[in-house]
């Protein structure tokens, strides 16, 4: 893991999560590892078994993660062989897609709003068309994306409102 690039926006979101109840924790070592552990996409026992000396490597090597995420330039997504592309203009959302939005805004945590509003921004295009947004399969691309998709690849949607 060299970038925000490397880190799925579910990763990110967990890292977020634990950043707004770090009070939870009484050691500071064990929120570290906690981060780690969500950075990295790996069970937190796991990274129990690390020794100090391999825990302090991954820390140099993953001091990328103190510089805020920048959006990658990227405006098109190839999941699974289907491209996908963000809508250009929020004020095209048609009235039923407006109100998913402002739903699953106010249904959200802090922490998981930017994988919430995805599959209502993100849409397929298929040849020179973008497909129009479904309510009915919100759950299954919301899923897609947050596991799919780096943080550094979505992280601008979040200005959409």
């Amino acid at each position: 893991m060299k970038s925000w690039n490397d880190v799925k926006v579910k990763n990110f979101e967990a890292v977020v999560e634990l950043a707004i109840n770090k009070d939870k924790y009484k050691s500071e070592t064990e929120f570290g590892l906690r981060v780690t552990a969500a950075l990295l996409g790996i069970p937190y026992a796991e990274i129990l078994t690390y020794s100090t000396e391999q825990f302090q490597q991954l820390q140099k090597d993953l001091e990328w993660s103190n510089k805020p995420v920048e959006h990658n330039g990227k405006t098109v997504y190839i999941i699974n062989g289907r491209k996908y592309a963000p809508i250009k203009n929020p004020n095209k959302l048609t009235m039923g897609a407006a109100i998913d939005a402002e739903l699953m805004i106010s249904n959200s945590k802090e922490y998981d709003i930017i994988s919430s509003l995805l599959p209502i921004l993100l849409r397929e295009v298929v040849g020179n068309k973008q497909l129009p947004y479904s309510s009915k399969d919100y759950y299954e691309n919301r899923k897609l994306f947050s596991e799919n998709l780096s943080i550094a690849d979505v992280i601008h949607l979040k200005d959409f409102f």
